[in-house]
């Protein structure tokens, strides 16, 4: 499970996350739970949390991200 907490003070919860993708500064880039930590958060990117649901937010919306391995 990822919970991604907005700068609004606002949780959004990706149940069973398989991977983020994102577009930053050449080809599009996937990460998974295992290189999560491998992940900067960028202003001027959108990112899209995939799990059960999909998200896609602006980095400059997100004050932090919590991946709890189940």
């Amino acid at each position: 499970m990822l919970i991604i907490t907005l700068k609004n003070g606002d949780e959004l919860t990706v149940h069973e996350f398989e991977k983020v993708s994102y577009l930053a500064g050449g080809p599009r880039k996937e990460k998974t739970a295992m290189s999560f930590n491998e992940i900067i958060i960028d202003n001027n990117v959108t990112y899209n949390f995939i799990g059960e649901t999909t998200i896609s937010i602006r980095g400059s919306e997100i004050l932090y991200i919590k991946l709890i391995n189940n």
